[in-house]
């Protein structure tokens, strides 16, 4: 079964008329290529529609709730991936448990 898009002239003309940034349109055009027809969520990596619409994430962020804003589509942000920069592990081997303070002249020559 082949993949097309349905573009009525109504949709045409919002689309014009909504006056799209090219990051915008990139982004529409990508969606609508992975679901033409809008019968079910569709799972996505951020990563690989970033690399094919050559977008940043920021950008990604501001066409994603334009292009919701104008009742286009409808996300859901269901999974998030992180790691913690300023864990325990980084924080216990930069900063040693050991005792680095360094011995003061008088209290060496006190102990001779």
């Amino acid at each position: 079964m082949s993949k097309h898009y349905p573009l009525t002239a109504e949709l045409a003309q919002t689309l014009r008329a909504a006056k799209l940034t090219a990051a915008e349109w990139r982004l529409w055009s990508y969606l609508v290529t992975i679901d033409p027809f809008g019968e079910h969520y569709q799972d996505l990596d951020l990563l690989t529609i970033l690399t094919e619409c050559n977008l940043s994430k920021p950008t990604f962020y501001r066409a994603i709730a334009r292009l919701q804003e104008l009742g286009l589509f409808d996300t859901q942000h269901a999974k998030i991936a992180f790691r913690n920069l300023v864990g325990a592990r980084k924080l216990l081997t930069e900063n040693s448990l050991k005792n680095e303070t360094p011995v003061s002249k008088m209290r060496k020559s006190s102990q001779i």
